[in-house]
């Protein structure tokens, strides 16, 4: 990767993710005030089941439909692995020695190619759930939909944040030409619009940043939004015994 992610960035993630935790922390505490002391012990064995089908599987929000339950699966998973890979990258970047075998395996190596196709995959995959979202809450709007200004916000949030990475990877195919270009197959058709902009080294810093505070910004959104039950309903969920009721908020 070729992206200029200084100390700035990592002290604008850093800030992101403080306030994303505390929000969940909050969410969590408020809904630890409406247990009973009974709920606060469980089976080990009951909760990695719970874990699994709840925050991998998802199960509880199959009951509101398929297309409800693929959506959500698409945008959890889209995040989450791009996410993974933000993170890998900063670890590569300021932890892992850059004379190491490790940092050039990824950066200049066979695992340049994985995490090209890595991030191009799980952008399509989030891509999808988002798109899937607008089509769902704009065009077939099933009357369980209450649509209320957070909820406008956090899915154009989003969508801004997805869109916006591939055309900043378009840039960086261009003005970084690398070997790993043609395993970014999600953005290639973009390289020539791209390339008529001749976009530099300082447009590519900007629209970075520009996709950068949108994510970073949509993480400390979370749990102030309706996607907090994307997130972190499946958490809370896992948390329940398989034996208690699970009460949607």
């Amino acid at each position: 990767m070729h992206y200029q992610t200084g100390p700035f960035f990592y002290t604008l993630a850093f800030i992101a993710i403080l306030i994303f935790m505390f929000g969940v922390g909050c969410l969590v505490h408020i809904w630890n005030l409406g247990k009973s002391k009974s709920h606060q012990e469980k089976a080990p064995a009951k909760w990695i089941g719970s874990l699994i089908t709840s925050v991998f599987l998802q199960t509880q929000i199959y009951k509101s439909g398929v297309l409800a339950w693929i959506i959500h699966l698409c945008m959890f998973y889209g995040f989450f692995c791009l996410f993974l890979l933000t993170s890998i990258d900063g670890v590569l970047t300021w932890i892992v020695p850059h004379d190491s075998p490790v940092f050039h395996f990824f950066k200049d190596g066979t695992g340049s190619f994985f995490l090209a196709l890595w991030g191009d995959f799980w952008g399509l995959v989030l891509l999808l759930g988002v798109v899937a979202a607008l089509f769902r809450r704009y065009v077939l709007k099933p009357a369980i939909f209450h649509t209320v200004w957070e909820d406008v916000v956090a899915i154009w949030f989003l969508f801004a944040a997805t869109v916006t990475g591939f055309i900043c990877e378009a840039f960086r195919l261009v003005v970084h030409p690398a070997a790993d270009a043609p395993y970014s197959f999600a953005v290639l058709w973009l390289v020539p619009y791209v390339t008529r902009l001749n976009p530099t080294e300082a447009s590519l810093g900007l629209f970075f940043y520009l996709h950068a505070l949108l994510c970073l910004g949509f993480i400390a959104y979370i749990p102030f939004s309706k996607f907090k039950h994307v997130f972190t309903s499946p958490i809370t969920f896992a948390s329940v015994s398989t034996e208690q009721h699970y009460t949607r908020y």
